[in-house]
């Protein structure tokens, strides 16, 4: 598809000035861009959704191509804003900081580097994980908008000395270049750039700071968008802005925890976004951008459909995100019924689906990734600690032989280390033949996939995400609504979409998350000593230390996990392979010598979850949406599989009768809740010891530790948990 397809689709779609039905407009009859008419629709009616840095979802970078597409897929006529700034070499990048420290692998002002060397950078996801993606140009953030039917709003936001206007210029030269003057708008921050920039062009749409109709002096309203700011709400100025044929944008983002989305969010009901519509706002600016939409969804949907023919818009559509993609919502019912919906295709998701074959349920299992990153995913750097229980269940899955034999390593020892102390506490196998295994977590998921794949009565909706969720009193319960507009219906949904769920938000449920402040990293190193199949978990004085044996013939790789505050592990995500290993020798004090790091790092922020409820008339969460564990004590993963089974079983019992309802459910609340507290108290305790550095503290850990090791009935419950 060529971009002059793309350009003349999009022109199409917008060529008329008019919206079905609409109200008569003030607007002056002045010329005005092509966008311009799709403005007069939000206006009349309607609203536009501004998705902050482009980010829907905590796994996306910001400013990414990744993140264009899945929020211009999840939101009709998405509004991404991101931000333009000029390498040292004069092309056009996106990034929103004027370093590349925050938000990728890479170092220095953005200013002082080439675009090779901004390119040799990797971005970090929105919550902390290293991806592979780098930073785009501004050219391939408008194609990618483009295939998506996004509008791009680029914030002209100059480094520090440079002129705003030698940046508008740029970016309205590539702009040009790449044909997307009908789909852009340029964010600027004074009356001077603003009417610079609308006159150097007049084709685009500009984003202009206004406190009064007076502002519009010298500017053609049919061209601006009034940026109103994010303090206060001010219902007159609105009005007379909407009266003089300007759409009104106002923010409800901003810092984690002061923001409006925060606090709109903090009581689980999000509908004063449904009040700044109904006072006059067109265009919300966000950082939530589903949460908007799910409380704002046919107005969403009324700004989306143009005057231009439905057979048009189709082809559009089609043309922007691929005609099998078309093709599969065409063949899509607009109501979609089912017993079971399942919000997330992760472990717990996979393996809850697979545990419902042959219960005679249909179940819709929703995820945001494609299909194709399900069925291949790709290394994380997780190495899972399965118990003997979670290896039973995966083979009565019928997983386990679907994951490589030479890929498993046996654990046949743990021990645990307190800072320069040589005593450990140790735990081995003895009677059995392991205490358990360790598994790459992208094999037991591809494993999980495999399996339940063409599984009958399951039907797969990948690249999807909930835009709204809702349970009633009511035979069906559940009902979703998904970001390409279908409805799903089902008598139970159940939420296993991560610790941060928005499916539980949805569902009214709160829980208590605890950032921690601190990351994990995770890699492969290679090392001269056997590890011997042991596995040891170091609590070092101002870091945590896992060295987990991986399969390897000769026994000398092994899965590093370091946590520390988050600044210190970006340094080393960002350290070359060479520096990177010289620096966990150091840090691991002559443990293991050689060391040479094996394939990728990843890093993943800490936080753990615990959720008011389990369960409840019409819904369940399993897996990290229930609880979110710690992973220092690696239980998180067993857990969540056996709150999978528990929920599993609790419905299949129900032998065709209201698999929904609160007592039934309860039961599976009950069960789950009381195998998770012990654990998430216990481990959570066990954290704060090990990492309180007072010498109370220490003295009380090493004092710990002997006292387990010296206790053989405490040894004894532990192997039990493993390997029973």
């Amino acid at each position: 598809m060529t971009r002059i397809r793309m350009a003349a689709a999009v022109a199409l779609l917008l060529s008329t000035s008019g919206c079905v039905g609409a109200a008569p407009t003030s607007r002056a009859p002045e010329p005005g861009p092509a966008l311009a008419a799709y403005f007069d629709c939000v206006r009349n009616g309607g609203v536009a959704i501004s998705a902050h840095r482009a980010v829907s979802a905590m796994d996306q970078p910001e400013n990414s191509i990744a993140a264009i597409e899945a929020t211009g897929r999840a939101i009709p006529n998405a509004i991404l804003e991101i931000d333009a700034v000029l390498t040292r070499d004069g092309q056009l990048v996106l990034m929103h900081d004027e370093t590349m420290e925050r938000t990728t692998t890479g170092r220095g002002r953005v200013a002082d580097l080439t675009l090779a060397q901004v390119k040799a950078a990797r971005l970090k996801a929105s919550n902390g994980a290293l991806t592979d993606a780098s930073p785009p140009t501004l050219d391939e953030a408008l194609d990618a908008a483009g295939r998506v039917g996004a509008i791009a709003s680029i914030d002209l936001k100059p480094a520090d000395g440079d002129s705003t206007v030698d940046l508008a210029r740029a970016v309205i030269d590539q702009v040009r270049r790449s044909r997307a003057q009908d789909r852009v708008i340029l964010i600027t921050y004074t009356d001077a750039d603003a009417r610079a920039v609308a006159a150097m062009a007049p084709e685009m749409m500009i984003s202009a700071g206004l406190n009064g109709t007076e502002d519009l002096a010298g500017l053609n309203p049919a061209q601006i968008l009034a940026w109103t700011g994010t303090r206060e709400e001010r219902p007159a100025l609105w009005r007379s802005l909407r009266d003089a044929g300007v759409e009104v944008q106002f923010g409800t983002l901003g810092a984690e925890g002061v923001r409006r989305d925060d606090r709109y969010a903090a009581d689980g009901d999000v509908s004063e976004y449904r009040d700044l519509f109904l006072q006059g706002v067109s265009v919300i600016a966000t950082d939530t951008p589903l949460a908007v939409k799910g409380v704002l969804a046919p107005q969403v949907a009324k700004a989306a459909t143009l005057p231009a023919r439905a057979d048009r818009r189709a082809d559009l559509r089609s043309i922007k995100a691929g005609d099998d993609r078309m093709a599969h919502k065409r063949a899509m019912s607009q109501i979609s019924d089912f017993d079971i919906a399942v919000v997330g295709a992760g472990p717990a998701g996979l393996a809850f689906v697979r545990c419902l074959a042959g219960a005679g349920l249909s179940v819709a299992l929703i995820e945001g990734q494609d299909e194709a990153a399900l069925r291949e995913p790709a290394f994380d750097g997780r190495e899972i600690a399965l118990t003997h229980h979670s290896m039973r269940l995966l083979k009565t899955m019928g997983a386990w032989d679907r994951i490589p034999a030479d890929h498993i390593s046996n654990l046949r020892q743990a021990r645990v280390l307190d800072g320069g102390s040589a005593f450990a506490l140790t735990f081995g196998a003895r009677n059995a033949d392991r205490l358990g295994v360790l598994i790459p977590n992208h094999l037991i998921r591809r494993a999980l996939f495999e399996v339940v794949e063409g599984q009958a009565g399951a039907t797969l909706m990948a690249g999807r995400r909930v835009a709204a969720c809702r349970v009633q009193t009511a035979a069906p319960r559940g009902r979703l609504t998904l970001d390409d507009g279908t409805t799903i219906r089902a008598r139970l949904v159940v939420a296993a979409d991560s610790r941060f769920s928005f499916t539980r938000d949805q569902l009214g449920v709160g829980a208590g998350i605890n950032r921690l402040g601190r990351s994990m990293m995770v890699c492969r190193i290679r090392h001269d000593q056997p590890h011997g199949h042991v596995a040891t978990e170091w609590f070092d004085h101002g870091q945590t230390v896992a060295l987990l044996p991986v399969a390897d013939p000769d026994q000398r790789v092994s899965s590093v996990v370091l946590t520390l505050a988050t600044p210190a592990v970006a340094d080393l995500m960002g350290m070359s392979p060479e520096a990177f290993s010289a620096e966990m020798e150091r840090r691991l004090k002559g443990r293991l010598s050689g060391l040479a790091l094996v394939g990728t790092r990843h890093a993943y922020p800490l936080a753990t979850t615990w959720s008011h409820r389990f369960a409840g008339p019409g819904f369940a969460l399993i897996g990290d949406a229930a609880v979110g564990m710690h992973p220092v004590t690696a239980h998180g993963f067993n857990l969540g599989l056996r709150g999978q089974e528990t929920l599993a079983k609790v419905v299949r019992s129900a032998r065709g009768g209201d698999i929904g309802s609160e007592r039934l459910l309860a039961r599976y609340q009950h069960e789950h809740r009381l195998a998770s507290w012990p654990l998430y108290q216990g481990t959570n305790a066990l954290v704060r010891l090990f990492t309180e550095e007072t010498p109370p503290a220490r003295l009380a850990r090493g004092l710990a530790l002997r006292a387990g090791q010296a206790n053989g009935p405490f040894k004894a419950v532990v192997k039990r948990t493993l390997t029973a």
